[in-house]
């Protein structure tokens, strides 16, 4: 079973080490703040926190992108440019594996 993480937006707090924040509503009627990590130093809190908030986001522009390209894919064979279409579906390739693979357990 694969587990969910919780819900974003997470936020950092403390002045060091510095603790990354998350909310739950599992309790009916209230929503809870709980401390999903400590880390030392705030760029590295932030990092982890922006990425996070982010993740769904980069995802979605991802899929427009995927979306986009496949839709050029005539027009640029009909122009003689399928080269360029070849390196614009390795760039997206690369793009989900970066965001995908690299958010799993399972990658690390």
């Amino acid at each position: 079973m694969t587990q969910k993480h919780r819900p974003v937006p997470w936020e950092v707090r403390g002045s060091g080490p510095y603790t990354v924040w998350g909310e739950t509503s599992t309790i009916p009627s209230r929503t809870v703040s709980i401390q999903l990590a400590s880390v030392l130093g705030e760029a590295n809190a932030r990092f982890i926190v922006q990425a996070c908030n982010a993740h769904e986001e980069l995802l979605a522009a991802l899929q427009e992108a995927e979306t986009w390209v496949s839709g050029l894919e005539v027009t640029l064979y009909m122009a003689g440019l399928v080269h360029r279409m070849a390196e614009a579906k390795e760039l997206l390739v690369k793009l989900r594996a970066a965001l995908i693979a690299k958010a799993s357990p399972q990658a690390q």
